[in-house]
């Protein structure tokens, strides 16, 4: 197999002085010297990611002169949102090829919501997924700028539908290029519309797994969808560990939301198949699973998932092994909130949606890269460390760790417990492991501290008083 197209590992190539190079490097960009200014500045704003563009390249104005032209290019140009990512995807199907044969790479497929009033872009991304929830990369991004019309009447091709259609397409197309890969595509509840199920019946090689928002009547004098399996027998039990969430104020944009403790859900599960009418042809016959909480505790909302998949679902595994990869489909969230909060995507000052587009593509990758060091840190934290990180902030690393009497970071989970606790992380026996927040805090202020590190050559010691000089 040429080197090319070799499959790699999900932590292969994403060392900081790599990183850009790896996954950006050689854009059909239409010019060479954009394809290098583009992995310039990817390598610019991956060491400061939180940071303004004049703030990531610490005064340069030749990077920061670079970065603009690149943005500012003319909208007919070659610098376009799929021109940008287009190494970043196939580095990203090669890390799927890597996954073993019969087991699936998930499509998880969801959305960035606009706020009504508010001026902006949607964007609609498909994040790949490892089963054990390893984040291996972006297979596209589309963007749109809601015109606030209605979209009833509307050919389907204009609807906000159509974008779960195109993503699930898309999905489709990277199938076809893995041999003994299972593809899932997963999606919210804004998926379960009856002509995503009806794409997905006439493609070949993705299977669809959609958390169910309609209870869909099912016939005259029958009861509606969710009422009918709820009035069946529990097929099994299980227990679902509820991770706590902090409080979170209202705003326009988004509702408040009540502390939620820690906990384990005690829940019943159930499974059927069933056939949904379609405009399209025929019936589409799917299996739903029911995850119910019946007796939640007082003053929590009990937890209550249909999920509707065209998975087979016979046995209690199946059911449980439906539920486990919809879980999964949070981690699209945890990327979006890292774009968002840790990449400051929302603060951006460009003055057109193109210009938008292209600089929010470069962050999405940056995003990716601090989601999958979280993932990784957690679960292969016997890596060496050197998969993401420098020598030189290995040495901050180790000096930080010798000066808090940790345990010195020698391999990768440790060197992200150490970074973690930079950026705020209250480390203790049993502590639940950092979050994403965390880790783009600690990296920004191991970056800080790596360079003052770097320049420690620049400065000469005070020279010392002579102990012959008169005292003041």
């Amino acid at each position: 197999m040429p080197q090319a197209c070799a499959p790699l590992g999900p932590a292969d190539g994403l060392a900081l002085d790599e990183f850009a190079d790896n996954e950006l490097g050689h854009a059909p960009l239409g010019d060479l010297r954009l394809s290098k200014r583009l992995v310039q500045t990817a390598r610019m704003q991956a060491a400061a990611p939180m940071a303004s563009i004049p703030a990531a390249a610490q005064g340069l104005r030749a990077a920061i002169k670079g970065h603009y032209r690149l943005i500012d290019q003319p909208d007919e140009s070659a610098v376009s949102p799929q021109n940008i990512l287009a190494p970043h995807r196939r580095r990203t199907l090669r890390r799927m090829q890597a996954e073993h044969p019969g087991c699936a790479g998930l499509g998880l497929i969801a959305r960035n919501k606009g706020s009504a009033g508010t001026l902006g872009l949607h964007m609609h991304s498909t994040l790949a997924v490892s089963p054990q929830g390893i984040p291996l990369g972006l297979l596209q991004i589309q963007y749109e700028a809601p015109d606030g019309q209605a979209q009833r009447g509307r050919p389907l091709e204009e609807r906000k539908t159509f974008r779960w259609i195109r993503g699930l397409r898309e999905c489709a197309q990277v199938a076809g290029q893995l041999q003994g890969t299972r593809l899932v595509a997963v999606m919210d509840r804004e998926g379960d519309v009856a002509a995503v199920f009806a794409e997905q019946r006439r493609l070949a090689g993705v299977e669809l797994l959609v958390r169910a928002q309609h209870n869909r009547s099912q016939g005259t004098g029958q009861l509606k969808l969710f009422d009918r399996i709820r009035q069946q027998a529990a097929q099994g039990q299980l227990e679902i560990q509820v991770q706590r969430s902090s409080r979170r104020r209202g705003t326009r944009r988004q509702k408040a939301r009540p502390l939620r403790e820690a906990r384990t859900a005690k829940a019943e599960l159930r499974w059927q198949t069933v056939e949904l009418p379609c405009r399209r042809g025929a019936a589409l016959r799917l299996q739903l699973v029911h995850v119910w909480e019946r007796s939640a505790p007082d003053g929590v909302e009990a937890l209550e998932w249909f999920l509707l998949t065209s998975l087979p679902v016979a046995t209690q595994a199946d059911a449980v092994q439906v539920l486990e990869w919809y879980r999964l489909r949070w981690r699209i969230e945890d990327w979006h909130r890292i774009l968002k909060s840790g990449c400051k995507v929302e603060y951006l000052g460009h003055r057109t949606g193109e210009r938008i587009e292209r600089a929010v593509t470069i962050k999405a990758v940056i995003a990716w890269r601090l989601a999958a060091l979280t993932l990784l840190g957690r679960q292969t934290p016997e890596l060496p460390a050197e998969v993401f990180f420098t020598q030189v902030q290995l040495r901050v690393l180790r000096h930080f760790a010798d000066s808090r009497r940790l345990a010195k970071p020698g391999n990768l989970g440790l060197a992200v417990r150490a970074m973690a606790i930079l950026g705020g992380y209250l480390y203790r026996p049993n502590a639940p492991p950092p979050g994403h927040q965390k880790i783009w805090e600690g990296w920004t202020r191991l970056t800080i501290m790596s360079e003052a590190y770097e320049l420690r050559d620049y400065f000469e010691p005070p020279a010392l008083a002579s102990q012959d000089e008169p005292r003041s």
